[in-house]
């Protein structure tokens, strides 16, 4: 196995630390001076980002009869199509009934709710009412 060499520090004269240091004031001088121009092209781009971003639409805000239809059809109430037998009749009524009295409506809501789910005969028939 061979050992390295070691290295002898020798100690550079005077002026070539001088030298050395004058040298990396101008690199330090150069390095600001460009960093100072990056940040000016950075703002500039920034404000012209700014001037040129187009500001969205706000949605207009839902009206109460918007959000009571949005949050009655996620519940998924069963529609109801019309004559059939009275206990399918009956389990409509009763699943419509459980929906509505959970979301907390008035009497007008959940007639205006319930009415939406009748189809066909059904909704003939409460249209004539």
């Amino acid at each position: 196995m061979v050992r390295p060499r070691r290295m002898m520090l020798v100690n550079p004269p005077e002026s070539d630390l001088a030298t050395v240091v004058v040298n990396l004031q101008r690199q330090l001088l150069e390095q600001q001076r460009e960093t100072d121009r990056l940040q000016k092209q950075i703002a500039r781009f920034n404000q012209i980002l700014q001037d040129n971003v187009v500001t969205p639409q706000e949605n207009p805000p839902l009206t109460r009869e918007d959000s009571l239809h949005k949050r009655f059809r996620r519940m998924k109430a069963p529609e109801f199509e019309g004559p059939a037998n009275s206990i399918e009749a009956d389990t409509w009524l009763l699943d419509i009934q459980v929906i509505l009295d959970f979301m907390g409506l008035t009497e007008q809501e959940k007639i205006r709710c319930a009415s939406l789910m009748l189809k066909k005969d059904a909704q003939h028939w409460w249209m004539t009412m």
